[in-house]
């Protein structure tokens, strides 16, 4: 009888053990899912990093190009004797 219970707890315990390695090896799975969409955000971080700094650098251009564009400057002699 005592050998009875022994193999029922053994069976209980092998059963135990498989589920367990069962539910690591879906863990681990489930990690490395996330290792791989991990490294997916981060290429896509660093091109948006880039694209964002190259508008920036556009924009910076384009200010600078307007600034220049409408700036006035004094007028010279020459100038204010011809109008008036």
């Amino acid at each position: 009888e005592n050998s009875g219970r022994t193999l029922e707890k053994l069976a209980s315990v092998e059963s135990q053990l498989r589920d367990t390695i069962r539910q690591r090896d879906e863990a681990n799975n489930f990690m490395e899912c996330f290792g791989d969409r991990e490294r997916e955000l981060c290429l896509r971080l660093v091109d948006s990093d880039h694209v964002r700094r190259d508008l920036h650098a556009k924009v910076m251009q384009l200010m600078g190009n307007i600034r220049v564009f409408v700036r006035i400057r004094p007028m010279t002699k020459g100038e204010k004797d011809a109008s008036g």
